[in-house]
């Protein structure tokens, strides 16, 4: 078996704390999901080549079982169509030959049949083994029902760096595609699952509560010495106040991945059928911390696009800047809005669904973080309709009545005073 799998060093990545069992991205060197066809890089520290290596000796240690050809694709044994890399963790069965130390060893003592004769050194020989039951017994524990691989070139991308409403677009549209229906794969809204929704906030909240009180206790007593009481109460509200959004934000990360990595699945898991924080424990493998606060929901899969659009309102608000000017946004977009032009726009939002202008202002909001870092054209004589019209999340409707005589280069300061108006009425 050794000649027909081509020799690789494997870098074993271990914890760095040695009370630590499990491996955390921190304790991975970043050298190591670099992907590139360069020479300059060290194929055998690269992940890829690891996995690719690994995927290579499954195979040839089936072909090997069954005595095949390098020519036989398997499909008579049922052994074909591969399964690709990305579909193994969505499967509940071990779909890799695993053979782990203890386990062989057991198999091994199961057929063992000492011959033991008087007065001889009864010393363990070749005929002390029933060789053929311990293969047959190998090949039906890990050989049988598996399949061979096809290794999917491994994606590395940066955390919070995707476009989460473009991925949730992308999988509606492939799932409507693949199967012939009109529904989408993600609820369009919160109907029939508020107080889910309710109980993810009350179970992060809680946990986010009295955090650091050692700590707070410390900083407080000296703010107490110097502004009394009220000083030491506005410390641990401020310290609780981070400790939700982090809160927030962790679980719309553990949504991110979710969505992302059903993005990248050939066939989607059913949205019905998968309860979303098992689906994150057993198929994802994601940290306890991650789907601990949705354990007490009965969210499934397809309600992600509402838990996260819940959960990012949460997060901005708590923040307390959304309503302001993204600081990134260059001078060309930050021209004043005339006295006409405000009047229009608190009409324009008094007039308006809260929940559509939410998502409405979120979207312009998540716009101008993401376009106005560059010059686009010629603000000053370019519609900021015409550029509504082709930002993602923006219903027909309201760009039909957002518009007001108002140019790209004043959007900076229509926004903030659309997004004052919209708190200033939810404060009502």
């Amino acid at each position: 078996f050794e000649d027909v799998c081509e020799a690789l060093t494997i870098v074993k990545i271990e914890p760095k704390d040695e009370k630590q069992k499990d491996i955390k991205p921190s304790d991975v060197p970043l050298s190591y999901a670099f992907d590139s066809d360069s020479a300059d890089f060290t194929q055998s520290k690269m992940i890829r080549f690891m996995l690719q290596h690994l995927v290579d000796a499954n195979n040839q240690l089936i072909r090997q079982c069954y005595g095949m050809t390098d020519e036989d694709n398997g499909q008579d044994r049922g052994l074909s169509p591969r399964l690709s890399t990305l579909e193994l963790s969505q499967r509940r069965n071990n779909d890799v030959i695993n053979i782990g130390e203890e386990a062989l060893v057991s198999l091994i003592q199961q057929c063992v049949t000492p011959r033991l004769k008087y007065g001889v050194d009864n010393a363990l020989d070749i005929d002390s083994f029933n060789l053929r039951l311990l293969e047959t017994q190998l090949k039906q524990q890990f050989i049988v029902g598996r399949k061979f691989l096809k290794f999917d070139r491994v994606k590395f991308e940066f955390a919070g760096e995707h476009n989460v409403i473009q991925k949730i677009k992308d999988i509606d549209r492939k799932w409507k595609s693949s199967n012939k229906t009109r529904d989408p794969y993600f609820a369009v809204d919160e109907t029939g699952i508020e107080q889910d929704l309710a109980l993810l906030k009350i179970t992060i909240d809680q946990n986010c509560e009295f955090v650091d009180v050692g700590d707070a206790e410390a900083d407080g007593g000296a703010a107490e010495q110097k502004y009394g009481d009220e000083a030491q109460n506005n410390n641990v509200a401020e310290r609780e106040k981070r400790a939700r959004i982090a809160g927030y934000k962790s679980a719309m990360q553990a949504i991110e991945q979710t969505i992302i990595a059903i993005s990248r699945f050939d066939a989607y898991p059913h949205p019905e059928i998968n309860v979303l924080w098992e689906y994150m424990k057993k198929t994802l493998h994601l940290y306890a911390k991650d789907y601990a606060p949705f354990q007490q929901t009965n969210l499934k899969l397809r309600h992600l696009n509402a838990a996260w659009r819940y959960l990012e309102k949460l997060y901005i608000l708590l923040e307390g800047r959304w309503s302001a000017i993204p600081n990134n946004i260059m001078n060309c977009y930050l021209d004043s809005i005339s006295e006409r032009q405000k009047t229009e726009l608190k009409q324009f939002v008094v007039s308006k669904d809260m929940h559509k202008l939410w998502k409405f202002l979120n979207a312009v909001r998540r716009w101008i973080n993401t376009m106005c870092k560059t010059k686009l054209g010629n603000p000053e004589n370019e519609d900021l309709q015409m550029y509504l019209q082709d930002m993602e999340d923006v219903e027909e409707e309201m760009v039909d009545d957002f518009h007001y005589g108002l140019k790209l280069n004043q959007i900076g300061y229509a926004y903030k005073e659309a997004a004052d108006a919209y708190q200033e009425r939810a404060n009502q």
